[in-house]
């Protein structure tokens, strides 16, 4: 799901509440705890698909304000802000300048 307008399903409020409670229902996930072997102490287990800003920013090899000025890349609005990293990855590959080897390193 990326952020949109309201379109065919429902008002822009009915959109916003759908949004909202999927971005909560991602949050969870992220932060789910799970039982140990032992059953006693929980830990916090992290999805890989989601990333936050600065981690996308890492992924992406590109500074966090770099990232916070593409537009054009998707990602769900939140505290913290969520990047899925096929969708990081796909604008990447889509994005990416060709610079043969031989005219790397000249200016």
């Amino acid at each position: 799901m990326f952020l949109g307008g309201g379109g065919e399903n429902g008002t822009t409020k009915e959109v916003m509440c759908d949004v909202k409670n999927r971005i909560e229902q991602i949050h969870e996930q992220i932060n789910a705890p799970i039982a140990d072997d032992a059953g006693a102490d929980t830990q916090t287990v992290r999805d890989d698909r989601y990333l936050t800003t600065v981690e996308a920013s890492r992924h992406m090899r590109r500074s966090v304000s770099w990232l916070l000025r593409q537009k054009d890349i998707p990602y769900y609005r939140g505290k913290p802000n969520l990047y899925l990293k096929a969708d990081l990855d796909s604008w990447f590959e889509a994005n990416r300048r060709y610079v043969p080897l031989s005219m790397r390193g000249r200016s």
